[in-house]
């Protein structure tokens, strides 16, 4: 009867064994350590479980897969920086570049006013002239059309405030005379001045003008 006990616990025993076994294989299996999905497959499926798919680094060939694909990563983040470098580079440089197309314009717009302003300043200046020498014709023709003398009488006046001025009308009544194709009176004029004033609004008269003023 005692012999029966021991050999029913040692077989006892050893189906444990058995069984422990094929659950720490289940076990290992699952969490991927060793491969037997092969075999146990089905009992998963049965027992409703997924076994670990995913491999563990394991051997030379592992290793140099994971070295190729950290070196694929690296090449790949340099090549992101490299991009985004030339991407910074050109907004700096279209930065500055619109900077200058910005003093360029800029320049442009000093030009032109200063162009305007030399426009009006010039055209101030032959207004004046145009002014200033219809003034001049109307004065011409008032002494032409009255006494030598008094004329003279009239210019000598004005010889003691502006000489210039009437060297300016004495021109001008030449050019008119020449224009209209009569005789001029400034020769005349001239001879019934006093000798002083004659002599020095001729020698003016020589004298080409030096601006329109």
């Amino acid at each position: 009867m005692g012999a029966k006990k021991a050999l029913l616990k040692s077989l006892l025993l050893i189906i444990l064994i058995i069984i422990l076994s094929l659950f720490g294989i289940l076990w290992f299996d699952f969490l991927g350590v060793i491969q037997a999905k092969s075999v146990f497959a089905p009992l998963y499926r049965l027992i409703g479980l997924a076994p670990q798919t995913s491999r563990s680094v394991s051997g030379l060939d592992d290793l140099e897969l994971f070295d190729k694909d950290d070196d694929i990563l690296k090449k790949r983040a340099q090549a992101l920086n490299l991009e985004k470098e030339a991407l910074s580079k050109r907004e700096s440089d279209a930065a500055e570049k619109e900077q200058a197309n910005i003093l360029v314009a800029q320049e442009l717009e000093d030009e032109r006013l200063a162009f305007e302003e030399e426009k009006k300043t010039f055209n101030n200046r032959v207004k004046k002239y145009d002014d200033k020498y219809i003034r001049i014709e109307q004065l011409v023709s008032q002494f032409n059309g009255m006494a030598p003398a008094k004329a003279v009488d009239i210019l000598v006046e004005m010889c003691s405030t502006d000489k210039q001025y009437v060297v300016d009308v004495l021109r001008a009544a030449d050019d008119i005379a020449e224009r209209d194709g009569t005789a001029s009176n400034v020769s005349y004029w001239l001879s019934l001045m006093p000798k002083n004033i004659s002599g020095e609004l001729a020698r003016l008269l020589v004298v080409k003008p030096a601006n329109l003023e």
